[in-house]
């Protein structure tokens, strides 16, 4: 869990840092899993060199997860980072995720009008039909990057068909959407910003611009339902309407190609573990495997967070483990 915190407090971390481990990006670039599980042994918490804290440990993390003075981030990420305006910020400002309070149950409504438990289980066939055609396209080379040619075309492909794209515009469109998601890695540099600022403007103008060609000529599909529902409502601006769909598309994407990748890896380490079935040797024996409900209760066993990571702002002064925040 990242806490956040924003640029007038930079005095004060700077002082209730003194006595933390201040990791840095190339040190988490290079074992995130070891720095993490290194410092969990003797603290709560540990800072980061671009501001803000690591919180390392389970029950720290679920008691800040409910604690009414840590509160989604709003602006204050791309602010720490002197991102003030444009796309990239955009994503934040507009955004259901990022929300808070009323904001964010009026932004929220509109998902829960229009993504219903129905639609994603009419996506099943489409995503079981696009990783088998993956899948398909290894055996002439007879090996397979996972990461690159599996995890990370999976949710594009999905993220895709859900919104009604032409197959002809996924590779552009997953390459916008990775390059956008660098900026919630937490190890880009401020070098890299321009460059992920500008694909967020492509996509920005990409998402607007199908949003338009629905409104011109719906074809009974999500985003149709979707911008139709938003502009009989009323409730929210162009910019935000546009700005929920984007947000969509980067956790989307990015936050399954990273529990894709984790549970495999799970699963290859724990594949003799008696305790909790024998992983990778199980999946081989039974094709009929339901992923989503077997191997995903080992994973939730073997490691609690199957995303990136998620960011709070603290608006309070308040403690962790003795630690002033």
């Amino acid at each position: 869990m990242r806490e956040g915190i924003g640029a007038i407090d930079q005095a004060d971390y700077r002082s209730a840092t003194r006595d933390l481990p201040i990791l840095t990006t190339e040190r988490l670039d290079a074992d995130p899993h070891g720095m993490f599980r290194l410092y969990r042994r003797t603290h709560s918490l540990v800072a980061h060199e671009a501001g803000g804290y690591f919180v390392l440990r389970l029950a720290d993390v679920e008691r800040l997860s409910k604690d009414p003075r840590a509160r989604a981030s709003e602006t204050e990420f791309p602010e720490m980072h002197s991102v003030t305006d444009g796309a990239l910020f955009d994503a934040f400002r507009y955004g259901m995720l990022t929300a808070n309070g009323g904001t964010h149950r009026r932004r929220r409504s509109l998902f829960s009008r229009t993504f219903a438990a129905r639609m994603i289980t009419e996506l099943r066939p489409h995503i079981r039909r696009s990783a088998e055609e993956l899948v398909d396209g290894w055996y002439a080379d007879g090996r397979v990057d996972f990461l690159e040619q599996f995890a990370a075309q999976v949710p594009a492909r999905v993220i895709s068909d859900l919104l009604g794209l032409p197959r002809e515009d996924i590779r552009s469109f997953t390459n916008l959407v990775y390059k956008v998601s660098r900026f919630f890695s937490l190890s880009f540099t401020p070098d890299e910003i321009p460059g992920i600022e500008a694909a967020a403007r492509q996509l920005q103008a990409y998402v607007e611009s199908t949003l338009d060609h629905r409104r011109r000529a719906p074809c009974g599909d999500f985003l149709s339902k979707f911008v139709a529902t938003a502009d009989d409502a009323a409730e929210m601006s162009p910019i935000e309407i546009i700005v929920q769909i984007v947000q969509l598309i980067i956790g989307g994407t990015d936050t399954t190609r990273v529990a894709i990748v984790m549970q495999v890896a799970l699963l290859l380490q724990h594949h003799v573990d008696s305790g909790y079935g024998r992983g990778v040797d199980a999946l081989r024996a039974e094709r009929s495997l339901d992923l989503p409900g077997r191997s995903g209760r080992h994973r939730g066993r073997w490691r609690h967070h199957p995303g990136r990571h998620v960011c709070h702002a603290v608006h309070h002064v308040g403690h962790a483990r003795r630690k002033r925040l």
